[in-house]
């Protein structure tokens, strides 16, 4: 029952394809539950692989709720091998494979957010407000209502980018002391509640570090 449910979960796979040289490169992400849960970015030229990015996940996408989020990762983690391949100058092929081998195998930032002690529950939206999730939405307006009232002043303490993607400035803010923190990773935000269990604990150092951990 339990390989029945995890199956039911898979979340869409992303397509590019990008100029580079006199043949252009696909790019393709995709997610996978065997022979372990991972989601793999490849880069292929005329068919033949160039590149894999690999990152593993700690488990399966079990709900739709978790088939979201791993959406919207999956789709920022294309973005981003998008661009590296993009800006990275041509016939420079050791650099590219050294700017995309520093991110295989890193974990999406709302498990490294998830595995902070004393976090409570992450919840993530896209730089225009929008939930990753009908429950997480309900969930959050429950437990903080008076914040989803007044929703987008809280979060543009992180103003609006301009460009033709949404984003936002990058930082971490202390809506609520040792209770809510508000990030922007800039195409991601999060909500991060917690609950201080050690009082020497830093969040904001913590959050930061998970947040910008993969980034140059």
């Amino acid at each position: 029952m339990e390989k029945m449910a995890s199956n039911q979960y898979i979340p869409a796979g992303c397509t590019s394809l990008v100029k580079k040289g006199s043949a252009p490169l696909q790019v393709q992400t995709e997610y996978a539950m065997r022979p372990y849960p991972r989601v793999t970015t490849t880069i292929l030229n005329a068919g033949q692989v160039v590149f894999k990015v690999v990152k593993k996940l700690e488990q399966p996408v079990m709900s739709v709720d978790e088939q979201s989020r791993m959406e919207t990762f999956m789709k920022n983690q294309h973005a981003e091998i998008i661009r590296i391949v993009r800006d990275q100058p041509e016939g420079s092929s050791f650099g590219l494979k050294s700017k995309l081998a520093a991110h295989t195998n890193a974990p999406p930032i709302v498990d490294r957010l998830r595995s902070i002690p004393g976090i409570q529950y992450v919840y993530v939206l896209n730089p225009n407000g929008d939930f990753s999730g009908r429950h997480s939405a309900q969930h959050f307006r429950r437990a903080f209502s008076r914040i989803a009232r007044n929703l987008h002043e809280v979060m543009d303490v992180f103003r609006p980018l301009e460009g033709t993607e949404p984003r936002r400035e990058q930082g971490i803010y202390e809506v609520e002391r040792d209770r809510l923190y508000f990030a922007s990773a800039g195409k991601e935000c999060y909500f991060i509640s917690v609950r201080r269990t050690d009082q020497a604990a830093n969040f904001e150092k913590a959050i930061k570090d998970a947040l910008f951990m993969t980034q140059a």
